[in-house]
C-alpha cells in the first residue's frame, strides 16, 4: 500500500485531483492510528519496510518519520531497538502525556501507569529518537484540569526539558473514540495558553494548537 501510494503522490496524479496547489508536498509519514503502533509484533519490521521504500524512492533523510505513542511500552527492548532504527531514517517520537497524576492518568487513558513510569518512558526515548511531547487537554463533565493535575504535569515535563525537543499543546479536534466520550469537550484557548505560559517559563519550546 506504502509503495502504490508513494508511487501515486510522487509519479502520478494523486495530488493534482485531490491536494490544493499550496500544500502539494510530501511532509511525513506517520505511525498512528487507534491502537497503539509499538504494540504490533511486526512494528520492527515495518520500520525496516519502510526504509527499503524510502530508499526505494530518493526519499530517505528528505521526509520526517514520525511515531505517535502513549510511550507505555517504550521500556521494551524490542521497542527501543525499534525507536533506534527509526531515528538512523530521519525519525523523531511524539510521546503522548495527557496527564501526569495517577487518578488523571488512569481517567484519561485507561492505564495503570505511575508518573514516575511515564517519566522513565520518555526519558528512554529521548536517548535514542529526537521526542516531542504531545498533550491533548480537554474538560471531563464541564470541568478542565485542576490547578493540581496543571502542577503536576508541567512538573513532569520540566524534568526532561533538557531532552525532549518541545512540547505540542492541543485540544479536542474531533469526536472521542474513548468510552468517556459524551463526557469530554474542548476546553477555551485560555486555558491552553496559560499551560503554555508557565512551560514557556521554564525556557520550554512550546507550540498550542486550538
Amino acid at each position: 500500500e506504502l509503495r502504490f501510494f508513494l508511487h501515486e503522490i510522487i509519479h502520478g496524479d494523486y495530488m493534482e485531483k485531490n491536494v490544493s496547489a499550496e500544500d502539494r508536498h510530501l511532509k511525513d509519514i506517520a505511525f498512528s492510528g487507534n491502537g497503539e503502533p509499538t504494540s504490533a509484533e511486526e512494528f520492527p519490521e515495518v520500520i525496516s519496510i519502510v526504509k527499503k521504500l524510502l530508499e526505494e524512492f530518493n526519499l530517505l533523510h528528505k521526509l520526517k518519520i514520525r511515531l505517535i505513542t502513549n510511550g507505555s511500552l517504550m521500556h521494551q527492548t524490542s521497542v527501543i531497538k525499534s525507536v533506534e532504527m527509526l531515528n538512523e531514517i530521519n525519525g523523531e517520537v511524539w510521546f503522548k502525556v495527557d496527564a501526569a497524576t495517577e487518578e488523571s492518568i488512569k481517567t484519561i487513558n485507561q492505564v495503570n501507569l505511575k508518573p514516575h513510569q511515564i517519566l522513565e518512558r520518555l526519558k528512554m526515548s529521548t536517548n535514542v529518537c529526537p521526542t516531542f511531547v504531545q498533550t491533548c487537554i480537554f474538560s471531563i463533565q464541564g470541568k478542565g484540569p485542576s490547578e493540581k493535575d496543571i502542577k503536576a504535569y508541567v512538573d513532569l515535563i520540566n524534568e526532561v526539558k533538557n531532552n525532549i525537543q518541545g512540547v505540542h499543546l492541543y485540544g479536542l479536534a474531533r469526536p472521542s473514540l474513548q468510552p468517556l466520550a459524551k463526557n469530554l469537550a474542548r476546553v477555551n484557548e485560555a486555558t491552553l495558553e496559560n499551560i503554555a505560559k508557565k512551560l514557556r517559563s521554564l525556557d520550554i519550546k512550546t507550540t498550542v494548537s486550538y
